[in-house]
């Protein structure tokens, strides 16, 4: 089934529940971390490689402390995730929970409104998840990367 079949069915779908959602991150947080790591791991193998010596753990100068380094790492975490709600609006943690992100109309998200989510959710956790416990008191169940990038978290039925 294509995005255009799929539209007009996910509109009239219910919002995702707090605790679905908060299941679907924690799972996602794992993914999420395992790409850190593999690129960290590609940061050092590189530097190593073009360096043409080893680096000591303790150097200030290794790739881990710089703000190249820090940048890939924000890059790799934000595309994990701008890649799966693009693509399918669905992270694999969302996959397993059955979540989808869409807009209103049930069409997949732009990539500003990707960014604007992301920095919802960085705001909701700054703020002791606050942004996410409004879903339990809302009717219509938004967080506030809901509201901030105009999309919604859907529920998906049962296959």
């Amino acid at each position: 089934m294509n995005d255009i079949d799929s539209a007009p069915a996910e509109k009239a779908l219910p919002p995702a529940g707090l605790f679905k959602r908060l299941f679907a991150m924690l799972y996602d947080s794992l993914l999420v971390l395992a790409i850190i790591m593999l690129g960290t791991a590609l940061a050092i193998a590189l530097r190593v490689w073009f360096s043409g010596a080893d680096i000591a753990v303790n150097d200030p100068d290794t790739a881990a402390h710089g703000l190249l380094f820090q940048a890939w790492l924000l890059f790799l975490g934000c595309g994990f995730f701008v890649y799966f709600w693009r693509r399918t609006g669905q992270t694999l943690g969302m996959q397993a929970w059955r979540l989808k992100i869409c807009n209103s109309d049930g069409s997949l998200i732009s990539i500003k409104q990707c960014f604007l989510r992301l920095l919802g959710g960085v705001l909701s956790w700054l703020c002791l998840g606050l942004g996410y416990w409004q879903i339990a008191f809302r009717s219509d169940g938004a967080s506030w990367s809901d509201l901030l990038s105009d999309s919604r978290c859907a529920q998906l039925p049962k296959r």
